[in-house]
């Protein structure tokens, strides 16, 4: 009798199971139409995107609209602020990688690369259309390569991507080198860089990431019809639970397996260890001796900006940044000979006389209101361009 009970409890455990199963397989089928925001819009792109991204980390999204419309609602800016085409997806996979700001025939090119601070060209209106004049007056490309975090180690990969699978070779290039740049370095990317004969080739995405999306994107666009989908979700669901249990526990026994948060990347503002600053710094100049090894680029500008934490400023969170990248960048400027540093740490001094007006509300990485990247990053650029021509 006892060995008769045991066999129901399993039976009826291994049916309660399939039952749940089942339900979840349904509740997908019936609400599988309100997942299309989770994938890309193509088979295309998603592959693009998981090339690039195994190779630098990440990219860009595909749906441009996502920032648009967190500009707006997050930190209130006006719709007459934003270029008028930055709400929409990606017209091309390559855009989010680059875009052209302006296009031309013309040999000459100037590349933007850096992080959020330059990727809002694609976004700020005046920013944009004042190097798209510039692009205009001078037969100039003007091409935007910035992405959210990166740094100069992903920089430099994604240079030598564009120069070998685009075919963009730059007379200029003009880099924002960010405060956060610190911390991405040390605590995003280091442990996860990829070594091909003693030289980085990949950094890899965070376990956590991109799979997911490049997994559900590829049962979406299947032929399976929506029930099967279904099914092939449910178990793809099921494989990832588990799979987030098994990080969670590398990341316990593995203390090299690391989730940085946005308060691990500011602390490296506020004390850094000189091995870490050395470290910083190699990565830096491993990315310019790069750029002037490249025959082709006759002028390289390194761009950096403090943060509202530099200042004394309503700092309500009792954040005070100590470390700031401006006076790294001071430290190498004079090794290289095609390297100018436009220093706002410096500038701001002269040019700004309310420091606490210049920042996007309710941003804690301390980007500029429109006006003011306008004003003092893309007037401040064009300025330099106009100067070293």
């Amino acid at each position: 009798m006892k060995f008769f009970n045991i066999i129901i409890s399993v039976l009826s455990t291994i049916f309660s199971i399939f039952i749940i199963y089942l339900i979840l397989i349904f509740y997908n089928f019936s609400d599988f139409k309100q997942k299309e925001n989770k994938f890309f819009q193509s088979l295309e792109i998603s592959e693009f995107h998981k090339k690039y991204s195994l190779e630098l980390h990440h990219t860009r999204g595909d749906d441009w609209g996502i920032i648009y419309n967190l500009l707006i609602e997050n930190h209130n800016l006006k719709s007459e602020d934003l270029y008028k085409d930055s709400d929409k997806k990606v017209s091309s996979n390559y855009q989010i990688l680059f875009n052209y700001i302006h296009k031309t025939k013309s040999k000459n090119t100037i590349l933007f690369q850096g992080d959020s601070w330059f990727e809002q060209f694609n976004f700020y209106k005046k920013s944009r259309d004042k190097l798209k004049n510039y692009g205009l007056t001078n037969d100039t490309n003007i091409i935007n390569g910035g992405i959210s975090s990166f740094s100069p180690t992903l920089m430099k990969l994604q240079y030598k991507v564009l120069r070998e699978d685009f075919n963009i070779k730059p007379n200029i290039v003009v880099s924002f080198i960010d405060q956060t740049d610190i911390g991405d370095e040390l605590c995003r990317y280091k442990n996860n860089r990829i070594f091909k004969n003693n030289e980085v080739v990949a950094i890899r995405p965070a376990i956590h990431e991109f799979p997911i999306k490049w997994k559900l994107t590829e049962l979406y666009f299947s032929k399976k019809n929506n029930f099967l989908k279904s099914v092939s979700l449910t178990n793809f669901k099921l494989e990832l639970f588990f799979m987030k249990v098994k990080n969670k526990l590398y990341k316990y026994f593995d203390r090299n397996i690391k989730y940085c948060s946005y308060r691990d990347i500011q602390s490296y503002l506020i004390n850094l260890e000189e091995e870490n600053e050395e470290y910083f710094i190699k990565t830096v100049k491993d990315y310019v001796n790069f750029l002037e090894n490249d025959k082709n680029i006759k002028k390289i500008i390194l761009v950096s900006f403090p943060h509202k934490y530099h200042f004394e400023i309503n700092n309500n969170e009792n954040i005070t940044y100590n470390i700031n990248v401006s006076d790294i960048l001071e430290k190498i400027e004079k090794d290289f000979e095609k390297l100018y540093h436009i220093n706002f740490s410096k500038l701001l001094n002269i040019t700004v006389s309310n420091i606490d007006d210049i920042w996007l509300e309710n941003d804690i990485s301390s980007h500029l209101k429109p006006d003011y990247h306008d004003h003092l990053i893309t007037s401040e650029i064009v300025k330099k361009l106009k100067e070293i021509k």
